[in-house]
């Protein structure tokens, strides 16, 4: 409490990397306390970063996820695999690793544990199998012993708990990724985007306004049967704005996220600058930014949600993509949350102490490439 976060993140890298260090020399049991949930998760960033790299023993990290049970130890296991060179791993290795990372997407009742499998199916060049298996779980009833389910449109929505956030105070679903090109074509085949942007069908969709993601989430409530008569108004249209929707926070439709709900699922439960830290070192490994998203014709582009590690909620491009809209905002602007991939790397974090009034809003009407949207719904109260 006696130093600020940038030197705190200092002390944290030199802890992070000997205990790495120790960890190579088969001494691991410090590193799964270092791996627990905290506010300031500074430690555990480097240490999820440095174990591969420095020599670590892949098949300790496999021994140790069969018989962890804190989510959170968990989560970073999972993580901590892919800092692996995949070539390098025996067959055995990558046998195990692979029937362990394909097992936990499909049965892992934590949202953020999930997510991590994701990512290390995607680093592990396994995006086939995940395209299948989730348009088959899209098929499947929800099941309430996960803090997640896969909707009949492929996408992954997280369970979070927001009843004791008194600006929330509900049990609210959160898409772990943005709405992509694909997903948002079946609602408008006609919709103009940048394809430079957004090269490949499963890239998030951008040019969107606040009105046209409001109706994309009306057409996904009514495709869904998710209480689509209590969803966006149908009155709600470009030239007729101004249409009250704040209701439609205590249907069970699907809608945009409030601000609160935003902030809330990108910070994960920490209080630090960025969910997994402070260090624009470690920033490769959360998210896109001006220098990595840039293409052979010096043009921005936006990636598949999956190709950076998610935060401890599961969610991934909050710091990276398109901007996303919230349902809500001052007078008659609205909220538009995050980052896009064309920042640059020390521009992202997570914002938990800026006043709402300093926080991005735009009209309605407003609509640019680096404009789009993440759904939401409430779940209970």
């Amino acid at each position: 409490p006696d130093l600020s976060e940038s030197e705190f993140d200092k002390q944290a890298r030199r802890r992070g990397v000997a205990t790495a260090l120790l960890h190579r020399l088969n001494q691991p049991e410090s590193t799964w306390p270092l791996f627990r949930k905290k506010k300031w998760p500074h430690t555990r960033g480097y240490l999820i970063n440095r174990i591969g790299p420095l020599g670590g023993d892949f098949s300790v990290l496999l021994s140790r996820f069969a018989r962890e049970t804190d989510p959170a130890v968990r989560r970073a296991l999972m993580l901590t695999m892919g800092g692996f060179d995949w070539s390098e791993l025996s067959k055995t290795a990558q046998s195990e690793g692979l029937l362990l990372a394909k097992d936990t997407f499909r049965n892992e009742p934590d949202v953020g544990t999930h997510s991590a499998a994701q990512w290390l199916l995607m680093q592990w060049n396994e995006t086939k199998w995940l395209k299948e298996e989730i348009s088959l779980q899209s098929g499947l009833a929800r099941d309430p012993r996960k803090s997640w389910f896969i909707n009949g449109e492929g996408q992954t929505m997280a369970i979070l708990d927001g009843r004791q956030d008194p600006e929330i105070g509900r049990v609210f679903a959160i898409g772990t990724g943005e709405v992509t090109v694909e997903q948002f074509q079946r609602f408008d085949p006609e919709h103009e985007y940048y394809e430079e942007r957004s090269p490949t069908p499963d890239c998030p969709v951008g040019l969107v306004d606040w009105i046209r993601a409001a109706r994309y989430c009306g057409w996904l409530s009514r495709e869904l049967e998710a209480d689509p008569d209590n969803g966006y108004p149908a009155s709600l249209t470009a030239n007729n704005f101004k249409v009250p929707a704040e209701s439609v926070v205590e249907s069970g439709a699907y809608r945009l996220p409030t601000f609160a709900e935003w902030r809330f699922a990108c910070a994960a439960l920490t209080t630090s600058h960025r969910y997994y830290g402070y260090s624009d070192s470690l920033g490769d490994d959360y998210f896109w930014y001006y220098e990595t998203s840039l293409t052979k014709d010096r043009n921005n582009r936006y990636h598949p949600a999956g190709t950076k590690m998610p935060n401890d909620f599961g969610i991934f491009s909050t710091y990276d993509g398109v901007r996303e809209w919230c349902t809500d905002g001052l007078r008659l602007r609205r909220f538009v949350m995050g980052y896009a991939s064309s920042g640059y790397v020390d521009r992202a974090h997570t914002r938990l102490n800026l006043p709402k009034i300093d926080e991005p809003a735009d009209l309605p009407l407003a609509s640019n490439g680096y404009y789009g949207l993440r759904v939401a719904m409430t779940m209970s109260k």
